[in-house]
């Protein structure tokens, strides 16, 4: 299931299953992960991703498969490294280098989040904004009645 939020009748933001930790059967697991391949290579209304990745485990195959689809289709993307409160503030930079990098991913597209003490969510709204204000990879409006 994809949840859709439409922030302020300016964007949508798309929220696809997780695909990689998921404690989920087979069947499940490759339903939720040709979903988001559909949706990554498809979606014609696609402008850019926030692509989670938690910062305690190194990208996974499926991270890495996401990670080419996304260079396919060309889009944008802002990686949002979730879960820095689980690391000393003096291994996270380093941390999120060795992710970033592993993915393909240069360092200003990275943000080092937590939802539990809110670090990092001011600079990923004010990065999310800054990138839809951009229009990358064409206009970020949306005609209207055009869906998500």
């Amino acid at each position: 299931m994809c949840n859709v939020f439409d922030v302020d009748g300016r964007f949508y933001l798309v929220d696809l299953p997780g695909y990689g930790y998921s404690r989920v059967g087979m069947a499940e697991r490759q339903g939720m992960q040709a979903l988001v391949q559909r949706y990554l290579t498809e979606r014609q209304t696609l402008r850019g991703a926030v692509w989670l990745l938690d910062m305690r485990r190194d990208p996974s195959a499926e991270d890495h498969a996401v990670g080419e689809l996304l260079a396919a289709r060309g889009v944008p993307v802002l990686v949002a490294i979730t879960k820095a409160d689980k690391l000393a503030r003096s291994h996270r930079q380093e941390r999120l280098r060795t992710i970033g990098g592993a993915v393909g991913m240069p360092e200003d597209q990275c943000v080092l989040t937590s939802a539990r003490t809110q670090s990092g969510i001011d600079d990923l709204r004010d990065s999310v904004f800054a990138f839809v204000g951009q229009g990358a990879a064409g206009s970020a409006e949306q005609a209207p009645g055009e869906q998500p």
